[in-house]
């Protein structure tokens, strides 16, 4: 059924009641309403000369009649009206659907600014390669333009409540970009509200993972939200698993020994858990390790019967579970453009969560770059002081830097190459400081400038039984390493922590000092006074009545063959024999 209008459409008729006019033919030099077609609507006016009715009927054939539809306006208060004698129906165009022409490609509404399409789609057609265009009084407010050719366009759809408005490319092309294009250096502005913007390169539910483990003994369930967009649907996940090491022996049971492989029974499981031994108690089991946790949807009933990779027997669990480190997706769903929400609920225990990730990993593109720039990314502060937050740049490279975070630990990793550095570099003078305790830094490492530098200290771990080892490298083929303190403060050497094992206290404007080395196979190692003086005296003093010892006495007389001259605690010379 579809609205149509002819010109000089006029005929006369009688009212059947309130329901319809019974035609009886046309006017002289008018149309009957035959071309209407059967089936039809079209818009009428009717008059028996003293009542009036204007209004949508529904033209049929047989009669042939009239319907009227819908009453747009009337003599009797916009009722419809009660008719005497013969009618005159025509074909009009009613003031409350009309749009009129002024010269130009300009509709203007006359009472109600709406166009509705009563059964179909409504069409806007502009003349060869003219822009549709949308204005209000205070001037043009939208426009689409003429693309040759078009196959692809984009869809604009309402929301029921708790739904997303949507706006997306549609067309024959399978991937349809959709470009968002400021004028000169306009900005895209994005005003979200407290949930942020959201970014995916997919619509559906593609992983489901675990946030607190929870504990349980009877499987939960998994429930995802609903989508947000009309027409998408609800993805589900299911629950897995796995057993928890604070698990408790109900049996100790009998016949086992260290190291027996003890396997759960009961339940269903992708990956069956089992325990190791780890002591006995004559020969039950005393306590246990989890050698593998498990993978369950059911969980077997407690007290949970078991079998050993041994003779022993009776061994029974008190299981306690959590969710495993993913949950499987069932459904992917569809028509997902925020982050839904995971619920687990139901089963026997509690505390675990969950959450959806949508689509795969996003990318953010920056298509342009200069020498030093690439992606800026600013605050309202920065935009002040025109000096960006963070700024990314262009580098054709194989390496990249990542960012991510686990549990109490955030990370920033050098990825991409076989062995990709991680440079941290500071501008002109300043210094590198890594700090803690977030806001309120406490300054707990600072490497300063030194201009043209070619030498550097070099720090690694070490591998088991290895120790760790702090280096000087460089260009330099000889590179040493000084440890300076501030002030009049001391080095300190310690072992497990807090032992200290040696240390060098300060003596102000000292200028002699002890040099020690090595020796090579068959010479001893060496401790020798340096420093400005000509002569430097080597003293080695012991606290309190504690005296210097030396080497190993041995009770053998024998002839003295010379002497070594030392001084005493309080400077007087004293001889040392030397036995020979």
């Amino acid at each position: 059924m579809a609205l149509v209008t002819y010109d000089r459409v006029r005929e006369t008729g009688i009212a059947n009641t309130t329901v319809s006019f019974t035609l009886t033919g046309a006017v002289p030099s008018c149309q009957d309403f035959t071309i209407i077609g059967n089936g039809n609507t079209t818009y009428y006016g009717a008059t028996d000369g003293t009542n009036w009715e204007v209004g949508l009927g529904t033209y049929s054939t047989t009669g042939p009649t009239l319907t009227r539809t819908l009453i747009l306006s009337s003599s009797n208060a916009g009722s419809a009206v009660t008719f005497s004698g013969t009618v005159n129906v025509f074909v009009t165009y009613p003031a409350s659907q009309s749009v009129y022409q002024t010269g130009s490609p300009t509709f203007t509404s006359v009472t109600t600014p709406s166009v509705t399409a009563t059964t179909t789609d409504l069409t806007l057609n502009a003349i060869s390669t003219g822009a549709v265009k949308f204005s209000t009084l205070g001037g043009l407010q939208g426009q689409f333009n003429n693309t040759a050719s078009t196959v692809n366009y984009f869809d604009m759809f309402g929301s029921a409540t708790t739904k997303a408005i949507q706006f997306k490319s549609n067309g024959s092309d399978t991937n349809i970009s959709m470009a968002f294009q400021p004028k000169g250096t306009g900005a895209i502005d994005l005003a979200a509200g407290s949930s942020g913007v959201n970014i995916s390169n997919g619509n559906t539910v593609t992983a489901v993972s675990r946030g607190v483990a929870g504990t349980y003994t009877v499987a939960p369930i998994a429930t995802i939200s609903a989508p947000t967009t009309a027409g998408g649907t609800t993805a589900t996940a299911s629950v897995t698993l796995q057993l928890l090491a604070t698990s408790t022996i109900a049996a100790a049971g009998s016949g086992y020994n260290i190291g027996d492989t003890i396997t759960l029974t009961g339940g269903t499981s992708s990956v069956t858990a089992t325990l190791t031994v780890a002591t006995l108690s004559g020969s039950g089991v005393a306590t246990f390790t989890v050698s593998n946790a498990g993978v369950y949807t059911v969980l077997p009933t407690n007290p949970i019967s078991t079998t050993s990779s041994g003779a022993g027997t009776g061994f029974t669990l008190t299981g306690s579970w959590s969710l495993t480190a993913t949950l499987p997706v069932t459904s992917a769903g569809s028509g997902y453009v925020e982050q839904p929400t995971v619920t687990i609920s139901g089963g026997t225990g509690s505390g675990g969560t969950a959450y959806a990730s949508v689509g795969a990993g996003s990318v953010i593109r920056a298509l342009g770059s200069t020498t030093t720039q690439c992606l800026d990314f600013q605050s309202p502060a920065s935009l002040i002081t025109g000096v960006p937050m963070m700024r990314l740049r262009d580098a054709y490279a194989n390496s990249y830097l990542m960012i991510s975070n686990t549990i109490d630990t955030a990370l920033i990793t050098a990825q991409g190459g076989s062995n990709a550095r991680l440079f941290l570099t500071s501008f002109g003078t300043g210094n590198i400081v890594l700090g803690t305790n977030s806001t309120s830094t406490y300054t707990q490492f600072v490497v300063s400038n030194t201009t043209s530098a070619v030498n550097y200290v070099q720090v690694t771990g070490g591998a088991t039984l290895n120790g760790v080892t702090i280096s000087s490298q460089g260009s330099d083929n000889n590179v040493p390493m000084l440890y300076s303190t501030k002030g009049s403060g001391t080095h300190s050497f310690r072992t497990n922590t807090s032992t200290i094992q040696f240390q060098v206290t300060n003596t102000t404007n000292a200028v002699n000092r002890i040099d020690v080395t090595g020796g090579i196979a068959g010479a001893p190692p060496t401790m020798t006074c340096a420093g400005s003086d000509t002569n430097i005296d080597l003293s080695l003093t012991p606290k309190g009545t504690g005296v210097v010892q030396f080497g190993t006495y041995t009770a053998t007389v024998t002839a003295v063959s010379g002497y070594i001259t030392i001084k005493d605690a309080g400077g007087t010379l004293r001889k040392l024999a030397i036995l020979t």
